[in-house]
């Protein structure tokens, strides 16, 4: 089995700023496994997932050090656009990646761009439609969708790429019950499939499933297991109430 996704030794800060979101994170992920990373907002997951997609440094400045390797092949001797075709993601905000006013459009751009006959546009666009359950949106506008909406949306932009790494960042904290089990399943067709996955959570519960998990605190990734996890969440949330104990009381 081939290495799809290799971190080594990543350091990051943005521009003006001297605080590490990232402090030497190294780790990989190889050909059709499924991955998990779980931790609080503002410990760097999102920045991970920015330099994974090549955003940074080609669209966000910063100081980055350290080796990113998509495919066996260093991330800077990509293009921002070969990095797309292999690196398929949707990110937490997910009006970042939609830019036309139709979803039935925002689903086929990708795929003009590159170069695809229209009536394979048209079939490949109801297909993934029909997969993720969004059909009755074809014709919406994608900003005047709900935000769970909004992100199977930008699921089905790049599922239509087929790219063979995929990586979703904080999908399903924005989508109720019946969505989160469908992104689920298609997580799952998609792995048996032989697609790398890369899913950032806060909640380890949506990742139980996932081949292996990390925690990411304050910068570091650590190889964790769902019990550790559970663990760190509930010393912080027993800290959280002993904080406001001793301050009611002081």
């Amino acid at each position: 089995m081939s290495t799809a996704v290799t971190v080594n030794k990543l350091t990051f800060s943005y521009s003006g700023r001297e605080k590490k979101i990232l402090k030497n994170v190294s780790f990989s992920v190889q050909e059709g496994e499924s991955v998990g990373i779980v931790g609080l907002s503002g410990c760097g997951k999102s920045t991970l997932c920015l330099i994974l997609c090549g955003a940074i440094p080609s669209r966000i400045s910063g100081n980055l050090e350290g080796e990113v390797t998509i495919l066996g092949k260093s991330i800077k001797n990509y293009t921002l656009s070969q990095v797309g075709t292999k690196v398929g993601i949707v990110f937490q905000n997910a009006d970042w990646q939609l830019l036309t006013n139709r979803v039935e459009d925002e689903i086929a751009f990708p795929l003009e761009n590159l170069c695809w006959q229209p009536e394979k546009i048209k079939t490949r666009v109801k297909e993934i439609m029909d997969k993720v359950e969004i059909t009755h949106l074809a014709f919406r506008a994608p900003k005047q969708l709900s935000g769970g909406e909004k992100h199977l949306v930008a699921l089905a932009a790049v599922m239509s790429m087929n790219p063979p790494i995929i990586i979703l960042d904080e999908v399903m904290s924005n989508l109720d019950k019946k969505s989160c089990q469908r992104v689920q399943q298609i997580l799952e067709v998609w792995k048996k499939e032989g697609k790398t996955i890369i899913v950032i959570d806060h909640q380890v519960e949506r990742l139980r499933y996932m081949d292996n998990l990390y925690l990411m605190q304050e910068g570091r990734l650590l190889p964790a297991e769902v019990n550790m996890i559970e663990h760190y969440y509930a010393k912080l949330i027993r800290n959280f109430f002993k904080g406001a104990k001793d301050h009611d009381f002081a």
